[in-house]
């Protein structure tokens, strides 16, 4: 599946669906946690609008979200030994 692309003046994804975007200078984005409510880059600094981010950085990329089969992950858990 090829990435999404959004432009300036491209309505904000969900939380759900987008928490890292590339913009067009290579510098990656992600949201805070944990409700997305500021974008900062990587190396530091934040951005609270998401028009403000296309301005600065847009258009931006980002690959879906994979979305997980099992909510939690089932290992076979190994009862250790006690130290005698």
């Amino acid at each position: 599946m090829a990435a999404r692309q959004w432009a300036e003046g491209d309505p904000e994804p969900s939380n759900d669906e987008v928490r890292t975007v590339t913009g067009a200078s290579g510098t990656v984005w992600a949201r805070s946690e944990p409700n997305g409510l500021f974008w900062w880059p990587r190396p530091g600094g934040s951005v609270r609008h998401w028009p403000e981010l296309l301005r600065i950085d847009g258009p931006v990329t980002a690959e879906p979200v994979a979305v997980q089969g099992t909510l939690f992950d089932i290992e076979p858990v190994v009862p250790r030994r006690g130290r005698r």
